[in-house]
């Protein structure tokens, strides 16, 4: 098993991990393209939308993630504690105005997120336990 961060994300070097029958895990790039199944076709999944329609504190979401070569993996989403939260907006807000833009509405809504993706099966990881292994 592979456990990476944002510093080395790439969705080919996960494709060929996968492809090789190993599993990875890692946090979600936000730009990733990623796509759910649709009456039988891939559609873009709308994250931010998605993430509204969260009643409770985790979901999970299979998914597809990658422009050309779409690989199978599971979107976990872990809702930040408020306090968190606030902070992370606070060092977004004030790295923006440093270098001279305003964050957008979506980046500030998926603050309050932790966003994985994995294709471990939830047979040997479950969604809890796979949430608590990246700190």
């Amino acid at each position: 098993m592979f456990l990476w961060d944002l510093g080395y994300f790439k969705v080919q070097a996960l494709a060929h991990i996968a492809a090789t029958g190993a599993y990875f895990f890692s946090r979600l790039n936000h730009q990733t393209n990623i796509y759910e199944t649709v009456a039988g076709h891939l559609t873009p999944l709308e994250l931010v939308p998605f993430l509204h329609s969260v009643k409770g504190n985790i979901v999970e979401k299979d998914i597809f993630i990658g422009a050309k070569d779409q690989g199978r993996s599971r979107l976990i989403a872990s809702r930040v504690p408020e306090i968190r939260v606030h902070e992370r907006r606070r060092k977004a807000r004030k790295n923006a105005k440093k270098k001279g833009y305003t964050p957008s509405q979506a980046h500030l809504t998926l603050l309050a997120w932790h966003l994985f993706i994995t294709n471990v099966p939830q047979t040997i990881g479950k969604t809890e336990t796979v949430v608590k292994v990246y700190p």
